[in-house]
């Protein structure tokens, strides 16, 4: 899968990718768009969309985590079963999730990426190619 970096303002492009969520089979009514982000650990969202997705404040434990600008208060949720995001029409178990009060844009770091995908990016676009499942060996 190809995709064109997103224009964010004048002579300034990112590597955006318009995603779905899922939780025990109830779509989330909003595709948000996530940076591409091999520097994050996993996903992170802004904290309105934790409701859109089901939790409640009670489904979540507060944490200090450090991020690009220092330290930051982010929201897990105790239990990720269900919890799926579709990239190019196929859904995905999210290996982690994080919610932030202030975070100024979503992101999809390399936990899932790595784990489903070959990233390869130039100055224009950048590519997900589906990782080849492992063969196991016969003894």
């Amino acid at each position: 899968m190809r995709f064109p970096w997103t224009p964010i303002a004048p002579a300034q492009a990112a590597p955006l990718l318009r995603v779905g969520f899922r939780r025990h089979g109830k779509i989330m009514p909003t595709d948000p768009l996530l940076l591409v982000d091999t520097g994050a650990d996993g996903v992170l969202l802004n904290l309105a969309l934790a409701k859109l997705m089901g939790f409640h404040d009670s489904d979540l434990v507060t944490e200090e985590c450090k991020g690009a600008n220092g330290q930051m208060t982010v929201h897990t949720p105790k239990d990720l079963a269900g919890t799926e995001i579709e990239i190019g029409g196929k859904w995905y178990p999210l290996p982690s999730l994080k919610f932030g009060k202030s975070v100024p844009i979503s992101l999809l770091g390399r936990d899932l990426l790595f784990s489903h995908f070959e990233l390869r990016m130039t100055a224009h676009a950048f590519e997900l190619r589906l990782r080849r499942a492992k063969q196991q060996t016969r003894r």
